[in-house]
């Protein structure tokens, strides 16, 4: 078994410990999942599952007496990352947080930054509601570089959304982003929101 680097609050492990608990029956685990959408950017899942659903290559963690369990492919997306449990109040409501270092960026130049920012509080909550997701991978000499993953990978309106949104506003906000080029392999894409035409 290898070493987990998966850790939980006391506030997720206590909600983890009620839930299996409320479970008829013995044995029931958890098995928590982290599946790239993007370049830097993971979906996370946790459920309950039956004591049979046992894979040779999980990592086995012990979690305030509950046992959780992780693929190889989660595990490597979730090395470093903390799990809390959080009550944001309101029409927020409460839930499961994954704090995960691999999500986290900080560029040194000042413009890419601004980008950041831009994408992290702007662009990327709107395109989220489509299950997609943009990244910037690099500023340089006026040209932004971006990743679009999720439901925009191999979307067919990717590049109405990348030309009327995402460059309208980037060079609306951030004036020395003269370009907007998109490396994404929409042919990879493996749930595209809107179908691309033929």
């Amino acid at each position: 078994m290898a070493e987990a680097k998966l850790t939980f609050t006391d506030a997720a492990a206590e909600i983890l410990a009620e839930a299996v608990a409320s479970e008829e029956g013995e044995g029931y685990q958890v098995r928590v999942e982290a599946r790239q959408t993007g370049v830097r950017k993971f979906h996370y899942s946790m459920d309950i599952v039956p004591p049979d659903d046992v894979k040779d290559d999980d990592t086995v963690l012990e979690v305030s007496g509950i046992t959780v369990r992780i693929d190889p492919a989660s595990m490597g997306n979730l090395e470093g990352a903390t799990v809390d449990f959080v009550d944001l109040g309101g029409l927020s409501g409460s839930g499961f947080k994954f704090d995960n270092p691999k999500e986290k960026v900080h560029w040194d130049d000042p413009i890419a930054e601004r980008i950041q920012a831009l994408l992290d509080d702007d662009i990327n909550p709107m395109v989220a509601g489509h299950g997609g997701v943009i990244e910037l991978l690099e500023y340089k000499d006026g040209t932004a570089f971006v990743h679009m993953g999720g439901g925009c990978q191999g979307c067919g309106l990717a590049s109405v959304t990348l030309r009327q949104g995402v460059e309208e506003k980037l060079r609306a906000q951030v004036p020395e982003v003269s370009q907007v080029l998109d490396t994404t392999d929409h042919a990879a894409g493996e749930n595209p929101y809107y179908e691309p035409g033929k």
